[in-house]
């Protein structure tokens, strides 16, 4: 697997971001990244992941995933999902997409948005109403779709219901609880990022007995 990390830009600035003392870099153009996928991704390499930032909110979005493709590859994407929330960037999308791992923090909508810290402006749609509805949206595409929550101490006592919800929407679909890794903010914010195993097994033991 290729990973190829087209920016740093994001539309979310979450807690855990383990680049968030990468964002003061400029994300690469449409260009470079075509160039990389020409000259650098191994002949014999399968797979191509976009990563980030966040790839879906570039405006070459979808120029650099069917470019991806066309090269024969198959093409993975990390995404917070809100770029989907948008139906027409969803169907514009799904051809070029084999799979997809989407951030869904918590099914709370106070929670999630916590975590991402977004400031929700006024009544305009928060960025988990727009996650949610980029995932319901590549789900009801039939997109490869698996989830990520990463595991923090704001998000412990939500992870039951959470991983209950994801379900409601893939029946069966395989789900990714992730511990953060120490870096960038997730290295600042360790104090409420970072539980000890002992805060989170009560949490946890549950989703393990359910979902096992």
């Amino acid at each position: 697997m290729f990973d190829l990390k087209v920016g740093f830009s994001c539309n979310n600035n979450c807690i855990h971001c383990v680049v968030d003392d990468k964002k003061v870099f400029k994300d690469l153009t449409t260009e470079q990244i075509k160039d990389i996928i020409r000259t650098r991704v191994p002949e014999d390499e399968p797979i191509i992941t976009f990563t980030g930032g966040e790839a879906s909110i570039r405006h070459d979005f979808i120029e650099l995933i069917r470019f991806a493709k066309e090269t024969g590859r198959s093409v993975y994407l990390q995404t917070n999902g809100t770029g989907f929330a948008d139906p027409k960037i969803a169907e514009a999308a799904a051809p070029y997409l084999d799979h997809v791992l989407l951030a869904i923090h918590s099914n709370d909508r106070d929670v999630h948005n916590a975590i991402v810290r977004h400031q929700n402006p006024g009544n305009s749609a928060s960025m988990y109403d727009l996650t949610m509805q980029g995932f319901r949206n590549l789900a009801a595409l039939k997109v490869n779709l698996h989830t990520q929550t990463v595991i923090s101490k704001l998000n412990m006592p939500t992870l039951l219901e959470t991983i209950r919800f994801i379900q409601t929407v893939i029946p069966g679909k395989y789900m990714n609880l992730t511990y953060p890794h120490p870096m960038g903010g997730a290295y600042t914010n360790w104090q409420i990022v970072c539980p000890k195993y002992s805060e989170l097994k009560p949490y946890l033991d549950p989703v393990l007995r359910e979902f096992h």
